[in-house]
């Protein structure tokens, strides 16, 4: 209770949160092995910096989806993911590859939050990434510091957290799991122009405006006749209004990403609010239920819970206590 309550918090007010092995090292070691085998394609190519073909990822297993799905109901139980997250839109867990030489990607959030405000209860419903190492020192920065990880630690970033890969400077490749987990409002940035010209050529468009017609209106997240299936056939390019029939190498290879906000909403964690040393009475600041409207009673008493274990107040009280027994 105390690590989801902590995970929460982390999420809200720092961007981002990393539970320590989270995955089981043998499951890791299975999707590792899994991820050598796989072939890759090049991602990010705004980013290529003379070695695009360095940094790329592949399609994943089947054991990498079930560990993205039970991470994904496990982030449910932290009231970080809810119902509006719509998982199959983000197509899939991938194996992301770092051969050895990579640079650092440029800063970058994941999901374009430009000209939003966020909305009543959007605590429970931002678009978040989830990214798993698969091998002793594996990196990532993180709202401009460099973090180290260790192989099945789950690290989950907000969609407008400033992020980028890290440089690989050892001699081996690294492998990390890695999926977008987007919502209805917010779905993944993707670019036809950003494809390499020999997936451009294989691309296969969708024409006919019946057709097109339909796949507006089944493919489109925030319509009522939105089709999960119909979603994971097709890719739609907003910068020309074109569907192309969907395949790995046109997904990965248009993947975009978003420029970082001064005023994104993953903001640094906020000050708590000023305490009688003597009494030691505030109230936490943390899980603000009206930040996670609409929120059932399960989820309210969850959130009463996650109060009572809340490790940033926890220390604030502890250092007030200690100033109280002093008096």
């Amino acid at each position: 209770m105390r690590a989801r309550a902590k995970a929460n918090a982390d999420f809200a007010f720092m961007g981002f949160c990393h539970l320590r092995g989270l995955v089981k090292a043998a499951t890791v070691c299975d999707l590792e092995q899994s991820a050598e085998r796989k072939v890759y394609c090049p991602i990010f190519n705004k980013f290529r910096q003379n070695s695009a073909s360095k940094r790329a990822a592949a399609k994943a297993c089947d054991l990498g989806v079930s560990v993205i799905q039970q991470v994904f109901q496990f982030l449910k139980t932290c009231l970080i993911a809810g119902p509006e997250h719509v998982l199959e839109m983000g197509r899939g867990a991938s194996f992301l590859r770092s051969q050895s030489g990579v640079v650092q990607q440029d800063t970058h959030t994941d999901f374009d939050f430009q000209g939003i405000r966020a909305p009543h209860g959007f605590r429970k419903s931002k678009p978040f990434s989830i990214w798993i190492a698969l091998a002793d020192d594996s990196y990532l920065w993180l709202k401009g510091i460099k973090h180290s990880f260790k192989a099945g630690d789950v690290v989950v970033f907000a969609g407008d957290c400033q992020h980028s890969g890290a440089a690989n400077e050892s001699r081996k490749c690294n492998y990390r799991l890695f999926c977008y987990v987007p919502t209805r409002m917010f779905d993944v940035p993707w670019s036809f122009d950003q494809c390499m010209q020999q997936v451009k050529n294989t691309a296969t468009q969708v024409d006919g405006v019946d057709e097109i017609k339909r796949l507006h209106d089944v493919t489109n997240p925030l319509s009522e006749r939105f089709d999960k299936d119909e979603y994971a056939k097709y890719l739609y390019d907003r910068m020309s209004g074109r569907f192309f029939n969907f395949s790995v190498p046109l997904w990965l290879g248009g993947l975009d990403t978003a420029e970082p906000l001064k005023d994104s909403h993953a903001q640094g964690l906020p000050s708590l609010p000023s305490c009688n040393p003597v009494t030691a009475c505030y109230h936490c600041p943390h899980f603000n239920i009206d930040e996670f409207m609409p929120i059932n009673r399960d989820e309210r008493a969850l959130l009463n819970r996650f109060r009572t274990q809340c490790s940033y107040c926890k220390s604030f009280t502890l250092k007030h206590k200690r100033a109280r027994d002093e008096q």
